[in-house]
């Protein structure tokens, strides 16, 4: 619903008005300022950046608005939120102590000595007359404070222990003026940190100056201080538990048992873990609750015991690098701040064992928490938990856990070998389709989670299914680089998780190919392969056909000799040589007579002819007769001994006679006119041989 002022007398402001869902509260906006309606009363929200609202733009799930800014973004408005308070309501900029008074209002000391009383809806502050000798000594942090059962106000100082009596209303502490206890006066050093009141009343001082006594009890039946050694360390917290014992914790290990005006030191060997201890708090049921630097937050059930157990409850992983002050609520929960913010371990008080407890969920600056570093830790008498910082104070107000609604993740980037991919503004749930080419295949990917839900610091997990199924550990990180990948198909997988486990049912998924060299790709091979196949049937084509070529001549040949051998011997017949055979063969006439010398001698006489007939012709080539053109010209020499089965070579490579021939093969030497097998004719001095193949 919106309503409009249209007074004249007045400028128009713009009403907004919105009923809560989950906790039927309702809140009304105008201007800068922005009530609550619920259980019958008003009360107004504080934020400076509520100035420069313009209106409402939703609610989710949870609950929470989403308002607008002029100047650009939303701001988050928590149903369960913390509520913080800082310098515009009059604390001082960083808060060291937060107790209640006498009168159950809860109290808040800040930088310069600031004391601010809290009436539910705003602090009421003035400035505590510290003397100007501890003025001088600066303000710190550290500084402790407190109102102890007879109404006198304490103050932690680096000059000495101040003291206010007489208070009845902190407006009292500007005007009165204070007693300073120093060394003079007892104390053990006067610079002082920590203030303790027990059960009996006493005041515990402790200084963390070492070298020195650093522990001081204030008697107040005799008005004394005692001082103890710092032979077991510095103190770092005090238990008072029911039964009136008093324990104290140090930095370098240990803790004393006073008891009866007596201490009892707790070692390692009373079952005391190694280590320091850093900060302590006493749960509802007597136990006390101890950080550790090795074993991280463990706790001791039973300090009767004669041998101590500690059980390890969480992880110095899991709580962050450093832990500091610790409170549990009215449910059995432990909170804690750390270096990631405010771990909640849900009903830490159950746990048994040594099983690790639930990380329920962890608040930050998100959620409404002061920023800075955790200074102290209160829980009052509403249950209210107050946590002080070194920028603020806030304030939770603990409930019964609802279950949160379902994680969701999305990829909100994409680059490729530096070039930003187009991606919805709002974040895609499953990108396919993408491929890497050689090259430039770096990818990066950005990816973020949604939750409505207070506390869900969410981390993430991710995978590439393709080079490895296996998720990988939670992280804060939101972005993830692949370089160098193989060729392949891959799938990336992402899936935010709470700070309780809880996982996103649906990941966030990215498909994407890494593209081969071309060398490697499926056409190139396939071109390849057809070349090359194409290149053997080629080359075994050639080489049958070269095959039968040679075959074909070679029968060919043996043809031609056996028709010789078959041709009648007309020299025989005849009893002459043909005309002009004789004399160019230079044998002898009478030869042919002897029938039995011809018939012993008939083929390989055909095959001297044969010899002799193509070396004739091999030299009127070579002496320019038969000139090319010429009808009666033959083919060239060599490519008729090829064919022919003749080669030709000079003296020097004659073949040994002493040696076998080839296969089918027999020397020839022509001498003077005359071819003969076998034998050398020393009376040539020039001489060629030939090769036939038989």
């Amino acid at each position: 619903m919106t309503l409009l002022n249209r007074s004249k007398q007045a400028p128009s402001l713009r009403f907004l008005v919105l009923p809560d869902r989950k906790s039927g509260a309702i809140h009304i906006i105008f201007g800068g300022t922005v009530l609550e309606y619920s259980t019958g009363r008003f009360s107004q929200l504080r934020d400076h950046r509520f100035q420069d609202l313009f209106g409402v733009v939703a609610d989710d799930d949870e609950g929470n608005l989403w308002l607008g800014v002029q100047a650009g973004g939303l701001l988050r408005l928590a149903r369960r939120g913390f509520v913080t308070f800082g310098q515009a309501d009059g604390l001082g900029r960083a808060v060291a102590a937060v107790f209640e008074s006498r009168a159950g209002e809860l109290i808040a000391v800040s930088q310069d000595w600031r004391v601010s009383r809290f009436d539910g809806q705003r602090f009421h502050t003035v400035r505590a007359n510290i003397p100007t000798v501890a003025r001088r000594t600066g303000w710190r942090g550290n500084l402790g404070a407190l109102q102890d059962r007879a109404g006198d106000w304490w103050f932690a100082t680096a000059a000495g222990l101040v003291r206010f009596s007489g208070i009845r209303r902190i407006e009292d502490l500007a005007t009165s003026v204070p007693h300073v206890y120093t060394s003079r006066d007892g104390l053990a050093q006067d610079s002082i940190t920590r203030l303790f009141e027990d059960s009996r009343g006493d005041i515990w001082s402790a200084g963390l100056i070492p070298g020195r006594d650093v522990l001081t009890r204030w008697d107040r039946a005799s008005g004394r201080f005692q001082r103890y050694s710092d032979a077991d360390g510095l103190p770092t917290s005090f238990y008072d538990d029911p039964r009136g014992v008093l324990w104290i914790t140090f930095r370098d290990g240990g803790i004393a048992r006073y008891e009866a005006g007596r201490f009892r030191m707790l070692t390692q060997a009373d079952g005391l873990p190694p280590g320091g201890i850093g900060t302590t708090v006493a749960d509802h049921s007597g136990r006390l609750w101890c950080t550790n630097g090795r074993l991280g937050l463990y706790r001791i059930d039973d300090f009767t015991a004669a041998q101590l157990r500690p059980v390890v409850v969480a992880t110095p992983k899991e709580l962050g690098a450093s832990v500091g002050r610790m409170v549990e609520d009215t449910f059995g929960s432990i909170y804690a701040f750390t270096s990631q913010g405010v771990v909640h371990i849900e009903n830490a008080s159950t746990v048994n064992g040594t099983a690790t407890a639930r990380i329920a969920e962890i608040y930050t600056a998100n959620d409404g928490l002061a920023g800075g570093e955790g200074l102290s830790t209160y829980a009052d008498r509403r249950g209210r938990l107050w946590f002080s910082t070194t920028q603020g104070l806030s304030y939770y107000q603990p409930r019964e856990r609802e279950e949160p609604s379902a994680l969701q993740v999305r990829i909100g980037g994409l680059r490729i070998a530096g070039v930003e991919q187009p991606i919805s503004p709002a974040g895609e749930v499953s990108l396919s389709g993408l491929e890497l080419i050689p090259g430039r295949s770096q990818l990066e990917i950005d990816f973020f989670g949604i939750s409505f839900a207070m506390g869900q610091a969410l981390s993430y997990e991710y995978r590439l299914v393709g080079a490895s199924d296996n998720w990988s550990a939670p992280s804060r990180l939101r972005s993830v680089v692949f370089a160098n990948l193989a060729p392949g198909k891959y799938e990336f997988e992402v899936r935010a998780v709470s700070a309780g486990g809880a996982r996103s049912p649906q990941p966030a998924r990215a498909t994407f190919r890494v593209l081969p060299p071309i060398y490697l790709r499926w056409w190139f091979l396939t071109l390849a392969a057809l070349v090359l196949a194409t290149g053997v049937v080629a080359f075994e084509r050639y080489h049958a056909a070269h095959r039968r070529e040679i075959h074909r001549a070679r029968e060919q040949r043996l043809a031609e000799l056996e028709q010789v051998r078959q041709q009648p011997d007309f020299d025989s017949e005849r009893g002459s040589a043909p005309p002009g055979r004789g004399n160019r063969a230079g044998i002898e006439p009478s030869a042919f007579h002897d029938r039995s010398f011809f018939a012993r001698t008939r083929g390989r006489h055909e095959r001297h002819r044969l010899g002799h007939q193509q070396h004739g012709e091999a030299l009127r080539v070579q002496r320019g007769r038969d000139p090319p053109g010429h009808p009666g010209r033959r083919a060239p020499a060599r490519t008729a001994r090829q064919r022919q089965g003749l080669r030709s070579f000079p003296p020097s490579r004659w073949p040994r006679t002493d040696q076998p021939a080839a296969p089918r093969q027999r020397p020839w030497r022509y001498a003077g006119g005359r071819l003969s097998a076998g034998r050398r004719h020393r009376h040539h001095t020039g001489s060629a041989a030939f090769y036939v193949s038989l």
